[in-house]
């Protein structure tokens, strides 16, 4: 129920796991001001899928990453298991938060610039296919 960054004093991390490009995800566990232990974790889309769904809830997951690729927005998983490694519950996906990362202002114009001092321009992205597609749209890049 609302509240500000002073409620989050209340919760206890005791452990966390940082994010790396081999797991591609975070992950804590906290103790909440009500003693229950969760585990909270957020990363690359499908592997929080992968992690917490399944079938036809996994289908409609991937689905609204695509979705959301094909419009240019990446997408974060959320998701959060009661207890911890030990003796807790699976993890439940809690939503997809939808981010956009546009190109710099300056990038179409740089782009057209480089090419017209006979540079051809390649892009390298480590986002989905999808979201490539669409920013090399919106760039004039094809």
């Amino acid at each position: 129920e609302g509240g500000g960054m002073e409620q989050l004093e209340d919760y206890k991390v005791t452990k966390f796991v940082p994010f790396n490009p081999v797991d591609k995800r975070t992950e804590a566990t906290v103790i909440a001001p009500d003693g229950k232990t969760y585990r909270m974790s957020k990363g690359a889309p499908g592997v929080m899928v992968e992690l917490c769904c399944q079938g036809s809830l996994k289908k409609e997951a991937e689905d609204k990453i695509i979705e959301n690729a094909q419009r240019g927005l990446r997408s974060l998983g959320i998701a959060i298991a009661e207890g911890d490694e030990s003796d807790g519950e699976e993890y439940k996906l809690i939503g997809m938060i939808s981010l956009l990362d546009p190109p710099r202002d300056d990038t179409e114009q740089t782009i057209v610039e480089a090419q017209e001092k006979g540079v051809e321009v390649k892009m390298i992205t480590g986002d989905q296919k999808a979201i490539a597609i669409e920013t090399a749209s919106r760039l004039n890049m094809g």
